[in-house]
């Protein structure tokens, strides 16, 4: 059994490939899920249906290294985001919500799923093991 301490230590080592065709043959990143917080305040921007910058923020927090480490997440990773191919954006979008658990229903009709994947995925369903 963890203790509190090396529970909010955990960092699951969930993450899946999104290829990136718009930035050339063979790109492509890490996206792993969101924490508790971003999700929160993922959530609470569908409540209110400010959609402004959803896309960059689910990037800067969920994109990451080979071990699952998100980059960063901050304001200048928002920000830089917005120069994306907006295909590459949405693509890596999708992979983020889908990690995360966010329902489809819930953010399909705005952001269409550009993974290829028509299903709803569990983070476990698409864990790579190291």
């Amino acid at each position: 059994m963890l203790t509190l301490a090396e529970l909010l230590a955990a960092r699951p080592v969930v993450k899946m490939q999104v290829d990136l065709p718009e930035l050339g043959p063979d790109k492509f990143v890490y996206v792993t899920t969101m924490n508790g917080q971003q999700r929160d305040e993922l959530e609470g921007m569908f409540a209110k249906s400010n959609s402004q910058l959803m896309r960059q923020k689910v990037v800067a927090w969920c994109v990451c290294d080979e071990d699952g480490k998100p980059f960063a997440g901050n304001g200048k990773d928002i920000a830089a985001a917005n120069s994306l191919p907006s295909g590459a954006l949405n693509r890596i979008f999708c992979a983020g919500m889908k990690m995360s658990g966010m329902p489809r229903a819930l953010w399909e009709d705005e952001f269409p799923d550009e993974t290829g994947d028509d299903n709803d995925l569990e983070p476990r369903d698409l864990a790579i093991k190291n």
